[in-house]
């Protein structure tokens, strides 16, 4: 009986320390880039979030979404991020509360 190969897995246990640190530099250059563009919609978020509580006469719910979508998600890309085993979230989920991921 013949048994279909299993795919390659890639884990971080089995990454010998080379590859670690590769994975660790390509993560620090992608924050550099990365962490200034979400540093610009985050800024640009707070004044929006403002004039949607003005011009929404004082709903602080939407003006709060506003303001949560732009200032919640990842600020920084890890190796974890790029060997795929958690998501880059750009934009945060403005239907929660407080970023559950601003806690790792």
């Amino acid at each position: 009986m013949a048994s279909a190969p299993s795919p390659a897995r890639a884990e971080s246990e089995d990454a010998g320390p080379v590859n670690k640190f590769f994975f660790g530099i390509s993560a620090a250059v992608c924050t550099l880039v990365y962490t200034p563009l979400k540093i610009v919609y985050a800024i640009t978020s707070l004044p929006m979030s403002g004039l949607v509580y003005t011009f929404s006469v004082g709903n602080t719910e939407m003006s709060e979404r506003v303001m949560r979508s732009g200032t919640q998600g990842n600020w920084v890309i890890t190796p974890e991020h790029l060997q795929g085993q958690r998501n880059v979230t750009f934009v945060g989920n403005a239907n929660e509360g407080p970023d559950p991921d601003a806690r790792r």
